[in-house]
This record gives C-alpha cells, structure tokens and sequence, in this order.
C-alpha cells in the first residue's frame, strides 16, 4: 500500500521524539523536508515508491549553493529519514543511500584581536549595551552554544566561583564551563538591571527569553556597527583557539565545549599549533657558540 511522503514524514517525526530527539534535531528533519517538497513535483510525493536515486541525486545537486555543513546536515538527515521508511517497510528500497555527504572543509573562524576589541567596544553602548557587553563577554569566555546559552537560568550561573550549569548539551549530556573575573563583572551588571520576571538568563528589557534569530540579530547587529562579521558562533571558535594558545589542553577542551569526540578538535588544534610555529624560538640556535 502506497503512502504519500508527508504521512511517512508525520511518523518518523512522532518516532524520533518518542526516541527523546530534542526539538532542535526535529527542526533540522523538517528544513531537510521542506527542501524535499520544494525540490519534487506533487506526483513523487504523493508515491515515494517512485523515487529512484537518480531522483535524490539530483535532490542533492540542487542543494549546491548551501555551505557543505548545511548541505552534510540535510543529505544526513534525508538519509536517515529514507532508511526509516525501507526499515519499517513503508519503501521497499531506500533511494538516499546512494547519496554520499560532502567531504567536510570546516575551518575554525575565530575573531582577531583587534576584532574583539572592536566588537566589544560596540557592545557597550546604546540602551542594551550592558546587556550586550555580558552577552558578549558571556559566549567569549565560555565557548557554549548559541542554544545553551539561551536555555541558561540565573541559578545555573554562580558569580562566586565562575560555574556555569549547562543543563541540556548537545546529545542532552550536562557540564560544567567557567567564565572569568571580567565576564562575571559583567554579568553582575546585567543582573542589577535584568527583569526579576525573565525566566532565562538572558532577556529583552520586557523579560521576554531570547530566542536562535533573536540572537543572532543581536550579534549581527553590533558586528555591523564595529564593521566585523559576526555570528555567536565565532566566539566559541574564537574561546577554543584561546584556550589552546594559553596553555589548555585538547582533552579538556573537548569537555568544555562538549563534543562527543576529538575531531573538531582537532581542527582548533592545527591552527593553534601552526600559530606556536610562528612563535617559536629556537633556544639551541640562540646559543652563541
């Protein structure tokens, strides 16, 4: 019996959140169905039987001018999606398996020195420069996500000792980061201002929580005023190679960041050693012998 793809979508989606997948995983299925949608005509979609993989193929060409990491994330999740419905028998072939994942081309996009201090100096100012500065200042010296950052609550911070309670990471397992005395200073005088209403951490004026393009437009925004390209991202990049540079080491970089495992890390690691490279100075060789 033949059933149209968005009936199957409806149920791996009701199958993946009774697996526990977070909201933000089922978000990433659905954009990777919408591209489906828009990409096949209304007869292969109505009868998925009828997909081949010529058909996801060129599904996958036209995701070309997508950055290989948006492109990987939604050939994965396609992927995924199709060897659920061969699985429970719904599709008696899976017509993504064919489909290989770009070669991964992620490079760490730190911010420069002379960035920061542009960008922090612009933080400052206007009506949520305070705000702003300890936003800032925040994602700097804790490296966390642009979501844990937003999940944050008060209590989850102590101003005391710097620990900040990362209850959800990614693939939900919870840690613990640290932020320093200027990010803890700069809290404390978000804190004297910030709504006693507000549910989160961080907030607008109004108490209301921020939400992924909130953020991102609050960043964006001050980049724009310091003329720096910014995203909250680029201050975990930034935070990793930082830390590598003075003195961290690799393995407690990859629990503070909370990856899975070391192969991003990895990355952070070639880039700081080639700017030790630059650096290093030969005692033997400065010996006059």
């Amino acid at each position: 019996m033949s059933h149209a793809l968005g009936k199957l979508f409806d149920g791996f989606l009701l199958a993946k959140e009774a697996d526990g997948v977070k909201d933000t995983t089922l978000e990433t299925y659905r954009v990777m169905y919408k591209n489906l949608v828009a990409f096949f005509p209304v007869e292969k979609l109505d009868h998925p039987e009828t997909l081949t993989p010529q058909d996801m193929q060129a599904w996958a060409v036209s995701l070309k001018h997508y950055a290989d990491a948006t492109r990987d994330q939604r050939i994965a999740k396609a992927k995924a999606f199709f060897a659920w419905c061969e699985a429970y028998g719904y599709l008696e072939s899976n017509p993504a398996a064919i489909l290989k994942r770009p070669k991964k081309t992620w490079q760490p996009d730190p911010f420069s020195e002379e960035e920061l201090a542009f960008l922090l100096a612009e933080s400052k100012r206007g009506s949520m420069g305070i705000r702003n500065y300890a936003l800032c200042c925040f994602l700097l010296d804790s490296g966390i996500r642009n979501t844990e950052l937003r999940n944050l609550l008060v209590e989850d911070v102590s101003l005391k000792t710097g620990q900040v309670k990362i209850r959800e990471g990614k693939g939900s397992k919870p840690r613990t980061v640290i932020i320093g005395k200027r990010a803890k200073e700069a809290l404390w005088k978000w804190l004297m201002i910030r709504p006693e209403t507000a549910t989160h951490l961080f907030c607008t004026m109004a108490g209301v929580s921020l939400d992924r393009i909130r953020l991102r437009v609050i960043i964006s925004k001050i980049g724009q005023r310091a003329s720096v390209r910014a995203y909250p991202h680029r201050f975990r990049h930034t935070f990793a190679l930082q830390y590598l540079k003075l003195s961290g080491d690799p393995y407690s970089l990859q629990y503070l960041l909370g990856h899975e495992d070391m192969s991003t890390v990895r990355e952070y690691v070639k880039i700081a050693a080639q700017d030790a490279s630059d650096m290093y100075r030969s005692p033997l060789d400065a010996l006059k012998l």
